[in-house]
């Protein structure tokens, strides 16, 4: 597989990249020129993945025969450079993919794209009925008219196969208060517009976030999924118009303190300096959705929880967490996992006098 020249594309609006038989193009945007890199991901039994800014080598690997079967994906904001290389991998090449070799949050260049994903309330796994397909583009749709009644531009509107997806575009740094703003915006959306049929999926509001690769087919759902319209042009909320929004529907909600960030102060060196001083056996960090993720061996509360389910985290905004899955650890948190080690040592982490700089991390 070798580059094209195409012409320019907007984060996942890589023209032409719907699967043969379809005959949308998704229009280049007037807020960015030149072609972005995309990753291409195919999930099934296995997952096979395409760095590339060409849509004549997406097409050609949708039709390879290694991901029929498969489902289609795309990353929905532009990606930087140099991320094939970072990950050890080709541009322009199908690879059957490692986790490691896979974008992430800190790969994505830009923020291009707020995705709204409304879906009907069914058993894990199912497909959408088609009156409830028909219920979640309801749902998508008042959502739009919210948003339209209070001035922001049209979103690119698609179906998934399964459900309904509104795509605002935006222009914004990848960066924690983009985060945290994203994340509001989707948890207040949630709140205010799901229903006991419908749902908006709060969880797609992280940077690295895939999307159906439009055009594809849903082997889930047993349909194409498929974009159904599109401004033109294409034109970008404002992280004003975000914030506006956010305070408006907080308040409706009865949210009386203004919105503000807490960011916590944990770093990788903090964290494996705690686990190193109580002598917690750990593989990680892996970068997760929700931030770094170390997993312990064993749980400290229990040794026959290994695995990768005892774990704890940095947020992607500086804090701590700790979770084990196991149905004796449920209810302890980060507090009592520091009070056990605690009492199981006999040793308290000296907090104060600890330098993040003066240690090493944990090879």
């Amino acid at each position: 597989m070798t580059a094209g020249t195409e012409p320019p594309s907007y984060g996942l609006g890589l023209e032409g990249t719907v699967a043969v038989g379809h005959n949308f193009e998704f229009c280049s945007s007037q807020i960015t020129t030149g072609p972005s890199l995309s990753e291409i991901r195919f999930l099934g039994p296995e997952t096979w993945a395409l760095f590339t800014a060409d849509p004549a080598l997406v097409q050609e690997a949708l039709a390879h025969p290694l991901v029929q079967g498969l489902n289609a994906y795309v990353t929905l904001n532009e990606l930087k450079p140099d991320t094939p290389e970072r990950h050890g991998v080709a541009r322009d090449t199908l690879f059957r993919a490692h986790e490691n070799q896979l974008s992430r949050d800190t790969d994505v260049a830009r923020r291009r794209f707020i995705l709204f994903d409304s879906d009907s309330v069914k058993p894990a796994g199912a497909a959408a009925t088609e009156a409830q397909r028909a219920a979640a583009h309801a749902h998508s749709a008042a959502l739009e008219a919210a948003l339209t009644a209070v001035g922001w531009p049209a979103p690119v509107v698609s179906d998934s196969g399964n459900g309904a997806h509104r795509l605002y575009a935006v222009d914004l740094p990848n960066d924690r208060e983009t985060d945290f703003l994203i994340s509001n915006l989707l948890h207040l959306a949630a709140r205010k517009f799901d229903t006991e049929a419908v749902k908006l999926d709060k969880s797609v509001s992280n940077a690295g976030r895939i999307t159906r690769l439009y055009g594809s087919r849903n082997h889930k759902a047993g349909r194409d999924s498929a974009v159904l319209s599109i401004p033109d042009p294409i034109i970008a909320v404002s992280a004003e118009q975000i914030k506006a929004v956010v305070a408006k529907w907080r308040s409706s909600m009865g949210y009386k303190k203004q919105l503000t960030q807490r960011a916590g102060d944990w770093t990788c060196e903090r964290m494996e300096a705690l686990l190193d001083f109580h002598s917690i056996g750990y593989l990680g960090p892996v970068e997760k959705t929700q931030g770094l993720l170390w997993v312990l061996s064993p749980c400290p509360f229990n040794p026959d929880h290994s695995g990768t389910s005892p774990a704890v985290m940095i947020t992607k905004n500086g804090w701590p967490k700790f979770k084990c899955l196991h149905n004796s650890c449920q209810g302890k948190g980060w507090r009592e996992f520091l009070a056990h080690l605690n009492i199981t040592s006999g040793r308290v982490f000296p907090w104060k006098s600890w330098n993040c700089e003066s240690k090493s991390v944990h090879s």
